[in-house]
């Protein structure tokens, strides 16, 4: 009777260490969590912005639609049906984060954190919104004198600045070398300035050396910028800048793209 206990103590240790591990081994294949500290309004009405440490989350700040737009790599003109206190009322974050993080685990952690804290539910689904269009500006679908077609060895650690590809985007203009088109950098500086989704048109493909200067139209010199607000303001706007420089055209359309639909949403859950 001894050794048949023995044994049925034997098999219930093995079940219970068996389940633990698949406990543990389930949560690490499921990737980091945050464990929430806090979810505050922000009375002060500033911020925007966070930080992330292996361990730590800290958004200051924030509102919900931005965090939306970092959960789901979208802009805010994209969310669509948003209460208009998502846009307006913001909220500070501190959360630990529990498991080793991989590229692109905050976003599925943050959208964990609005599901839960406040009880967000979205999909997605096509809408006809504004947008710009871009499209060659010349009849005979040239590019401009500053958008100018390369074939370049782009290696991994280049040796000479003529083997760099990239791009920079210095207060006011935009220069890139090297760079392929179908990476869309470009047409996505230029969707973040207009402020409205740019669906690109053009039709180029390959590598090409971008040069494009124009006004920001700012009231004062922006940090970093070393020439003087007079040149800033000789410079044309951006879309007399395409035309002109790059040859390309900006046109005001109406158009069916990706949105983000808000379904529910409520203020944050309580701590």
């Amino acid at each position: 009777m001894q050794g048949l206990c023995a044994q049925i103590r034997n098999r219930l240790a093995f079940v219970v260490i068996c389940g633990v591990s698949a406990s543990v081994a389930a949560q690490q294949a499921a990737g980091p969590t945050f464990e929430v500290a806090s979810i505050k309004p922000n009375r002060e009405n500033y911020g925007g912005w966070y930080n992330v440490t292996p361990t730590r989350y800290t958004a200051t700040g924030n509102t919900v639609v931005q965090l939306i737009s970092l959960a789901y790599d979208l802009r805010a003109y994209r969310v669509a049906d948003a209460p208009e206190w998502m846009r307006t009322e913001r909220f500070d974050i501190e959360a630990s984060i529990i498991g080793p993080r991989a590229p692109g685990d905050l976003r599925v952690m943050l959208r964990e954190l609005l599901e839960k804290r406040f009880a967000l539910r979205v999909r997605r689904e096509k809408r006809p919104i504004e947008v710009f269009l871009l499209s060659m500006a010349r009849s005979d679908g040239q590019p401009g004198a500053n958008l100018k077609r390369v074939d370049r060895t782009c290696p991994d650690k280049p040796q000479t600045p003529e083997d760099r590809c990239g791009h920079v985007e210095p207060p006011g203009s935009y220069r890139s070398t090297g760079e392929r088109w179908e990476a869309a950098g470009f047409v996505n500086f230029i969707e973040r300035v207009v402020g409205r989704p740019v669906l690109d048109r053009t039709g180029l493909t390959g590598q090409f050396d971008i040069t494009l200067a124009f006004n920001p139209e700012i009231t004062r010199l922006p940090d970093g910028f070393s020439g003087t607000l007079a040149e800033l303001e000789a410079a044309p706007v951006l879309p007399t800048a395409l035309r002109e420089q790059v040859g390309l055209k900006l046109e005001p359309a109406t158009e069916p793209v990706d949105v983000l639909v808000v379904d529910a949403v409520e203020r944050p859950t309580p701590n």
